[in-house]
């Protein structure tokens, strides 16, 4: 038995690790990452220990309402859509799909460290980490900032560095720093006995990627979580303790901000990072809602993006504003109700992760193909664990 809890401990280790850094320019490893949901169900259901949740049945339930009533009035559905409804159902109609397991320290460091490895290869120039980055994950985009030969320009010099985003393997920064954000939260959780001097490393070196991607939804982000590690999971007479490492470290943070601030930093520019970025997605939104006039679509949405120039914009680019379109009202309510059970629990490992929903304002979270199976593989292991205590 010991051996077999060892083995699927080390499987579902190496799928978090999968899911967080598996190429998707091939067909081959789109259906590994696709299928993962399907196959950890697999490696750790056993007939005895299955367990659901009613809200994330419901939801999926939704999502196959929604797709059949598409359909069936003929709506354009493409075949990426079609898999994505394969991965929507397997994440919440099998979830929780994972039975209770450690993840290792070494995997959350190894994940991190891969990851400031692909900025610090960008910000130095060093070329056979570039040429291997640019070959497993290549860049399809147009813009220039994230092109690689643009960043290699100026590699090593200091006023370039400081005034551009590095996105590593995942070229969008903001997309870098949402999947480095739920490796700090299972940091804190599966180190939450441990001193805060233990951390500091690990903290710093999601400090040092934040800094270099020049996220300001990020290091918004990261200073939150910070902020709530000292409260979780501790007795409230332990509060009153934890105030002065808390307050010291704020004090830290403060001063490497006005450090830092004298450099003109992008990262510290927090408060017109919301107007442009959470306004222009109002604005997307709005545009889109304006003109919504079917009654169907209002209730249960379109399914898919596939038909949004219809609206006369491009993308949503938000977890709420994705949610409303694919899955309309119906859609908005079921998920709320999942993450509102999960809430209710009480239970302060679910509770501290639900700190990533506040990415969903101006990312996506579920509507992400990648960070959908890896938030829900982690999501599923620490509902399982809150299960199998009750």
């Amino acid at each position: 038995m010991i051996k077999k809890d060892n083995l699927r401990t080390g499987l579902n280790n190496f799928a978090v690790v999968l899911a967080l850094l598996l190429p998707h320019t091939s067909l081959v490893g789109l259906i590994i990452a696709g299928s993962l949901p399907f196959i950890l169900f697999l490696v750790n259901t056993k007939l005895h220990e299955i367990t659901y949740n009613k809200y994330s049945l419901v939801f999926g339930g939704v999502i196959l309402l929604s797709f059949v009533v598409n359909a069936i009035v003929g709506s354009e559905i493409s075949v990426k859509s079609l898999q994505r409804l394969f991965t929507f159902i397997t994440l919440f109609l099998l979830f929780p799909f994972v039975l209770y397991f450690k993840i290792y320290n070494g995997v959350l460091y190894f994940c991190l460290a891969y990851l400031l490895l692909s900025q610090l290869a960008y910000v130095f120039g060093i070329g056979f980490l570039v040429n291997f980055y640019n070959t497993f994950y290549p860049y399809t985009g147009d813009l220039q900032i994230y092109n690689s030969e643009f960043l290699l320009s100026g590699s090593g010099e200091a006023d370039f560095v400081l005034n551009r985003r590095y996105g590593g393997i995942y070229h969008n920064p903001n997309q870098l720093i949402r999947y480095i954000s739920v490796l700090l939260l299972v940091f804190f959780i599966e180190n939450r006995n441990r001193s805060q001097l233990y951390k500091v490393p690990f903290l710093i070196l999601v400090i040092l990627a934040t800094s270099i991607a020049g996220s300001r939804t990020g290091f918004f982000f990261v200073i939150i979580v910070i902020g709530f590690s000292f409260f979780y999971q501790r007795p409230p007479i332990s509060i009153l303790k934890s105030s002065v490492p808390l307050f010291m470290g704020l004090l830290g943070l403060i001063l490497v901000i006005y450090f830092l601030s004298q450099y003109e930093m992008r990262v510290l520019e927090v408060s017109s990072g919301f107007n442009n970025s959470i306004g222009l997605k109002v604005e997307w939104f709005l545009t889109f809602f304006n003109q919504l006039s079917s009654p169907f679509n209002f209730l249960v949405g379109h399914f898919s993006t596939d038909n949004i120039l219809v609206y006369g914009i491009n993308i949503l680019d938000s977890e709420w504003g994705e949610l409303f379109y694919n899955f309309g009202l119906l859609g908005v309510f079921t998920l709320f109700m999942f993450y509102f059970d999960l809430f209710k629990t009480k239970d302060r490992n679910l509770r501290f992760l639900l700190l990533i929903l506040i990415w969903g304002i101006s990312s996506t979270i579920i509507f992400s193909f990648r960070m959908s199976i890896f938030y829900m593989i982690i999501l599923s292991n620490y509902y399982s664990y809150y299960k199998q205590r009750k």
